[in-house]
């Protein structure tokens, strides 16, 4: 299986929540345009278009991204470790377990932490 974890990955995987986080003109303006240049170990350099959006999502949104690449990155790493286990014990095993934690792991990242997550859901499922 592909690293989940490689960092132009972990950058789309943002993105992809930010999308769903942020109303659309907000998305296509400051985060839609924003790639991957260049990664090391500890290290994720981001392109964007301009000087202007440079500073204005360094003040804006910079530690909103830090988070949700921490976060993404050792979620992701959790997932590999969790997939190999699942296909030591059986074949196909490990692609049935990441098929069922897709979507509610995309919720956790959408709302930032799994306290967060748990009580909407709480609430949700509370409300008839």
């Amino acid at each position: 299986m592909p690293s989940l974890s490689s960092p132009p990955n972990v950058w789309e995987s943002v993105k992809s929540d930010f999308k769903s986080l942020f109303p659309e003109d907000v998305f296509k303006l400051w985060f839609e345009p924003v790639v991957c240049l260049e990664s090391n170990d500890d290290t994720l350099t981001l392109g964007v278009p301009n000087d202007f959006a440079a500073i204005w999502i360094h003040d804006n949104y910079l530690d909103l991204i830090t988070q949700r690449l921490r976060l993404t990155a050792e979620a992701e790493l959790d997932l590999d470790e969790a997939h190999a286990w699942y296909l030591e014990q059986r074949p196909g095993l490990g692609g049935q377990f990441l098929r069922r934690v897709s979507r509610p792991s995309r919720l956790v990242a959408r709302f930032g932490n799994w306290r967060a997550f748990a009580r909407c859901m709480g609430r949700v499922a509370g409300a008839k």
